[in-house]
């Protein structure tokens, strides 16, 4: 089937337990708001309905969309599935942290029709995950792989930061091979930025945090594209690689 004569559902989850220094992104961290915002994403889901032709990709994103439990969750797509068709062979993907990624949740997704995890690691070097100011250590980051592994959800995409300040390339290489070790479909690669704002803009204004310069950037850009290429994944887009033309 041509994916591109089918049109696409984004869902924004806006909510997390707490926020990490480069994101702007809107998120909450009161998550008494959820029952609320639950209510309201499935009023203005009906007001939707039959508006569209059957969905062939479902991106459930963030925030952080597995800071849901097990009944938000359900609840959720309740209302998506009953607002919204989908193809026989829909792309479901729900974006998780590794802290929130336990075997029952993983149940509860797949019991949902999720057959897709994108998973935030963004660095397996706990002094980096410190920096950013993830909830997870690089062995949760792990642990949550294996989870993944063993869930029967087997479309894995996993996200990576490079260019955290202080850092070297060859940290940056250990991260892409660790990457690779688990096989993902997909892996995208971002280059920290810094968004007026946030914690790390305020670092940088402090003189705390050195961004590397352009010439730095520039050659961990192209050493992530050799390293991935090399180990068989296709770079499609700036950020983006896939594992073979099918996981585009």
């Amino acid at each position: 089937m041509n994916r591109r004569t089918h049109p696409g559902l984004y869902i924004h989850v806006p909510f997390c337990r707490s926020k990490c220094v480069y994101c702007d992104f809107y998120s909450e961290t009161h998550l008494a708001m959820v029952s609320a915002w639950l209510k309201a994403l499935g009023q203005e889901m009906l007001l939707y309905r039959g508006l569209f032709p059957a969905f062939d990709t479902l991106y459930i994103g963030g925030g952080t969309p597995t800071i849901l439990d097990a009944e938000q969750l359900g609840r959720l797509f309740e209302m998506i599935y009953h607002s919204f068709q989908f193809t026989d062979d829909a792309e479901i993907t729900v974006e998780a942290n590794p802290n929130d990624v336990s075997a029952g949740k993983l149940a509860r997704l797949r019991k949902c029709g999720v057959n897709r995890i994108s998973l935030g690691v963004q660095s397996f070097d706990d002094q980096e995950l410190s920096f950013l100011k993830r909830r997870h250590t690089a062995r949760e980051a792990e642990q949550a792989l294996e989870r993944i592994g063993h869930s029967g959800i087997a479309n894995l995409s996993l996200d990576l930061i490079y260019g955290i300040p202080g850092r070297t390339a060859a940290g940056w290489g250990r991260n892409l091979e660790q990457a690779v070790s688990f096989s993902p479909a997909h892996i995208s690669c971002y280059q920290l930025t810094v968004a007026g704002g946030t914690p790390l803009h305020e670092m940088q204004r402090r003189g705390v945090a050195r961004m590397p310069g352009d010439s730095e950037g520039e050659s961990l850009f192209l050493a992530t594209a050799r390293c991935l290429e090399r180990a068989g994944y296709l770079h499609y887009e700036i950020a983006n690689y896939a594992r073979g033309e099918e996981n585009i």
